[in-house]
């Protein structure tokens, strides 16, 4: 019986011990909740004015969203940095007066269309175009060529 025993309880400690080694990964870097999502910043015009930016993903496509990433130069294009086929930097262009931009991900076939709508502060203000660059990692290769960024329609 002795040996019963021994053999039970190591098979219990090994149970807990996958159960506790699976409940740390999911809770890891590795971890990943699909499904939409959101990223907030809040962003610094250069006449030191602020603007909240938000992006929403209602694909589960995207992984994560740098807004305005420090070191990383705007593109002109939609594009996908050399040898990164699951980044995509999507420049846009704002103005000096607006405060708060939403830009949206839906599915469009296998890329993504993004929607871009922006409020204004409503003042009299010198319009400029003010650069901004949106980092997107995604959970699998995505060609540039696939995701598209436009005007939010009208209300």
């Amino acid at each position: 019986m002795p040996a019963q025993r021994s053999l039970a309880t190591r098979l219990a400690a090994a149970s807990a011990l996958f159960v506790v080694v699976g409940a740390v990964a999911a809770c890891g870097p590795l971890a990943r909740v699909a499904g939409p999502a959101e990223w907030v910043q809040e962003a610094e015009l250069p006449d030191g004015t602020k603007q909240a930016i938000t992006v929403r993903d209602t694909t589960g496509r995207i992984l994560d969203v740098r807004i305005d990433p420090v070191g990383v130069p705007v593109a002109e294009t939609i594009t996908n940095p050399a040898g990164q086929p699951a980044t995509v930097l999507v420049p846009w262009y704002g103005g000096a007066c607006d405060v708060q931009t939403t830009i949206e991900f839906a599915a469009e076939g296998q890329g993504l269309k993004g929607t871009l709508a922006v409020e204004t502060s409503g003042e009299m203000c010198v319009m400029m175009a003010v650069p901004h660059l949106l980092e997107l990692k995604t959970e699998g290769p995505m060609p540039a060529a696939s995701v598209t960024l436009e005007p939010a329609p009208t209300r």
